[in-house]
């Protein structure tokens, strides 16, 4: 449901029966990707589930991304068509077919009044593609069949959901926490509400959750944090809390428990390429007096998780290895990118057994419970509000600037929020007066959760003995450089 939107899921069928047969009158091809370029609403969930009964797979393409964006994801993609709201909605790029949801379902041709189905649907399948960042400098379309989606959703182990669940669909379409918000519910029985705000306004999450009895609530740590700093009450009636993207804060999660006793809180951990989610952790209500940390915890099921060394070898309980995951939440891999698939996808030898797997960068160790914890990457990604970012992909378009010789990106923790520094080594032509063109024009190209908060300029990037860019001699850098801007701009108030 959407506002006033309700419908039940015979309606919800319909009309996205509709929609899938007007899009096979256009010409388009079971296994195609189709791009939706949709905000939050009604007509994106139907348009969703209407892509999915044509047989193809949907592409999220957020409005509010920068033209260029969307128009590389439509390309990597290979998008068949782009389904816009309306025809005077299109998105920047006149090579690509574009049609709109309205037209779609005005569509005047024959249309069976049957139920929708395709005899070749299977569970490996496409169901849809989203994006995460790239060490390459262009994000990496990862592919997820049916199979995943049903092994994350349907009757899973890690919550409770059914046919009273009310899940909030919160999350941007493009994030993958939207899979678990919108087909927790649908596969389950339940019903799906749709934040009506474009961002996380915390007042009107608190309304929304009271008024629609949200009992299931999926939130990235950053927000779950500001939440509690600001506006605990707003979880207020849930039943369960998931959150996710990033090391969760022993302090904001006791804060939670003790002023929400009643909702089980969930440390949720997984990547895009394992369909979301593939562990988890249910914290109970003894947990801060017993650890440090908050576990990742075990793996959900149809996952198993590997800890590896160096040579792809387990290592014992107790130390610490790479994670690797695999089973049915495994993306087929990065579409139209081979090369990378068999990077990132490799074969490791489980007992007798070859299996594939994941790699995920991440370094983890298995304490005395047989509980995973997260240590950190083994490789320079880092997160922002649940978004995987590769500070390599925000350089390369920095560097790409006329204005910009050389360029690092660090990350500094702002009230408990991690937020991004471009720190620039400019052309000798450039003066501080021209960094606000250049924040402008590198802004233009990246998404929203990628634009630095703030652009410091340099003499000279720090190098280590070895060449490289000194990141930690920059991290302190930008810390004096901001904080002592911060204490100026306060003096002088």
């Amino acid at each position: 449901m959407a506002g006033d939107d309700r419908f039940s899921y015979l309606q919800l069928n319909e009309q996205a029966d509709r929609f899938a047969q007007s899009l096979l009158a256009n010409d388009v091809q079971p296994g195609a990707v189709i791009g939706l370029y949709l905000p939050r609403s009604s007509q994106a969930m139907i348009s969703i589930l209407g892509v999915l009964k044509a047989g193809c797979a949907y592409l999220p393409l957020p409005p509010e991304y920068p033209d260029q964006r969307i128009a590389q994801m439509v390309r990597s993609a290979d998008a068949t068509l782009v389904v816009t709201q309306t025809a005077s909605d299109p998105i920047n790029d006149s090579a690509v077919h574009q049609i709109s949801y309205v037209d779609l379902m005005d569509y005047k041709g024959h249309l069976s009044n049957r139920n929708l189905e395709r005899a070749a649907l299977g569970p490996d399948q496409l169901a849809y593609v989203m994006y995460t960042s790239g060490t390459s400098g262009a994000p990496n379309p990862v592919a997820v069949p049916h199979r995943g989606v049903i092994r994350l959703a349907s009757n899973p182990d890690y919550v409770s959901l059914g046919s009273n669940t009310r899940t909030l669909q919160l999350a941007p379409l493009a994030f993958d926490a939207s899979t678990f918000e919108i087909w927790g519910a649908w596969l389950n029985g339940g019903c799906c509400v749709l934040f009506p705000g474009v961002s996380a306004d915390l007042g009107l999450l608190g309304k929304v959750v009271a008024s629609e009895a949200i009992t299931t609530l999926w939130l990235t740590s950053s927000l779950f944090n500001a939440v509690v700093d600001e506006n605990l009450r707003a979880l207020e009636g849930l039943e369960q809390l998931l959150i996710g993207g990033e090391a969760l804060s022993v302090r904001h999660v006791s804060s939670a428990q003790a002023g929400l006793p009643d909702v089980q809180i969930i440390n949720g951990y997984g990547p895009t390429e394992c369909t979301t989610f593939a562990c988890t952790y249910a914290i109970p209500s003894d947990w801060h007096s017993r650890v440090l940390s908050v576990p990742i915890g075990q793996q959900i099921q149809g996952t198993s998780v590997h800890i590896l060394d160096k040579q792809r070898r387990p290592v014992a309980p107790g130390f610490i290895g790479e994670l690797y995951l695999s089973g049915a939440g495994l993306a087929v891999g990065y579409l139209n990118n081979a090369g990378l698939t068999d990077e990132r996808f490799p074969t490791i030898k489980v007992g007798s057994r070859q299996v594939r797997a994941y790699k995920t960068g991440d370094l983890v160790i298995q304490d005395p419970e047989g509980l995973l914890r997260f240590l950190g990457r083994a490789d320079q990604q880092i997160k922002i509000r649940g978004y995987r970012i590769e500070p390599q992909q925000i350089e390369q378009t920095l560097l790409s600037d006329p204005e910009v010789s050389t360029a690092a990106i660090v990350m500094r923790t702002v009230s408990g929020s991690p937020t991004l520094v471009a720190v620039i080594e400019a052309n000798t032509t450039t003066t501080p007066q021209t960094l606000d063109s250049i924040k402008t024009r590198i802004n233009r190209q990246l998404a929203e959760h990628e634009r630095p908060s703030d652009y410091l300029l340099i003499d000279e990037l720090p190098t280590t003995a070895n060449g490289k860019v000194d990141k930690a001699n920059l991290i302190e850098y930008a810390e004096a450089t901001l904080t002592a801007a911060t204490i100026t701009q306060s003096d002088g108030q």
